[in-house]
């Protein structure tokens, strides 16, 4: 598994438990197989879309790689909430089509993730948000840590630092630790 930003665009939503429709929400739900109706599902949605116009970030959803397109395993709600607020972009666990057919299993925020539909189970936690270290323990992936989150900003660290600001941290500046110090020391001398 690994863990990047993808292309809302590159990744098929529909399958099995949700599919597309010519309603006012271009989809609908399998309700008996998903355990939630089209309703639930549009209020989901609209609650991540509020929380992440909050700055708040929502926990990456969970895609299998494919030839010309991902395909969404978790997250339906997630995914339509960042791509409702025009956010071209989203934060994924890419798992592959060999860690799908042994159900590979993966530690994330303490909580299990397997390479399966539906393979993020959180069914003690509403939707996770992120608010200060976001630990990952599988080798391979990094640790990150969110130094400062302000309404408009976001500031994080793992491999280098990341400035975040915009609709659900959509524009980012990866800056070193030398240019990260500059960028601070330049806006301590601006009168805000």
């Amino acid at each position: 598994m690994i863990r990047k930003y993808i292309l809302t665009s590159d990744i098929n939503c529909f399958g099995f438990m949700h599919f597309k429709s010519d309603n006012e929400y271009g989809f609908d739900v399998r309700a008996e197989n998903d355990g939630q109706s089209l309703e639930e599902h549009i209020n989901g949605i609209k609650y991540i879309e509020w929380v992440i116009r909050g700055g708040q970030k929502t926990t990456p959803i969970l895609v299998e790689e494919g030839t010309n397109e991902y395909k969404l395993l978790d997250g339906f709600k997630r995914y339509m909430a960042i791509k409702n607020i025009g956010n071209p972009v989203v934060e994924c666990f890419v798992v592959t089509p060999e860690e799908v057919a042994i159900k590979k299993q993966f530690k994330y925020m303490g909580l299990t993730m397997e390479a399966v539909l539906g393979g993020q189970s959180y069914f003690d936690t509403r939707i996770p948000l992120i608010e200060g270290k976001d630990t990952v323990s599988e080798p391979g992936l990094e640790q990150i840590d969110t130094l400062y989150h302000g309404e408009h900003i976001r500031i994080e660290y793992s491999e280098c630092f990341h400035i975040h600001w915009g609709d659900h941290g959509k524009y980012r500046l990866k800056l070193g630790y030398k240019d990260f110090m500059a960028f601070c020391e330049a806006f301590s001398e601006v009168k805000l």
